[in-house]
């Protein structure tokens, strides 16, 4: 691939690997990404595009690209300082270094690290809580969550408040409602 023209290596890239980066970001649900060992360069980029990422205590990741003379071309340069901030994010991509599942934990890149041997559990776990919640509203705050990444924060509220004006007619929504008022577990349907 590297001795093919630069057009040529962008639509191969573009195609592939862009392509599955936008794909994950769009899915209308929350999308989880689970590390039990390595996890560097494309894969650790597409794992940024997930909703939430888990991990191994033996797991390790990091942004390796400029190890090999490149750059994080998956949402890497987009997303990592968004979830660890900008001083953490350019540490990473700048030294290439690899971090621990802890490590990871520490600062904010991943939201919970288990044992080894209860991962899959406690991510079958997450899953199953976060299927329990109502559907529309979960797929119009995952939008929200992805369109508050590029917007402003005046065209944020703006989205929210009209949304939300869209959700509060929506069945699931009064069933919430109801629930919360007497103290039980909702029953969605949409």
């Amino acid at each position: 691939l590297c001795k093919q023209p630069a057009t040529e290596i962008y639509k191969v890239l573009s195609e592939y690997y862009g392509k599955a980066a936008l794909s994950l970001r769009k899915l209308p649900f929350p999308v989880i990404a689970a590390y039990s060992g390595p996890a560097v360069g494309a894969a650790f980029d597409l794992s940024l595009n997930c909703d939430f990422r888990v991990a191994a205590k033996s797991a390790s990741m990091g942004s390796i690209w400029v190890r090999i003379s490149t750059i994080p071309a998956l949402g890497g340069m987009f997303l990592l300082p968004r979830i660890v901030g900008y001083g953490r994010a350019a540490e990473m991509i700048f030294s290439g270094d690899i971090i621990s599942a802890d490590e990871a934990y520490r600062i904010g890149l991943v939201n919970h690290v288990y044992e080894d041997s209860q991962l899959q559990e406690k991510t079958l776990a997450l899953a199953t809580r976060l299927s329990r919640k109502a559907p529309g509203a979960v797929k119009i705050a995952k939008n929200g969550l992805n369109r508050g990444l590029d917007g402003t924060f005046a065209g944020e509220v703006d989205y929210a408040v009209y949304m939300q004006s869209i959700c509060l007619r929506m069945e699931d929504c009064l069933e919430g409602i109801r629930a919360f008022k007497e103290k039980r577990e909702p029953k969605f349907i949409d």
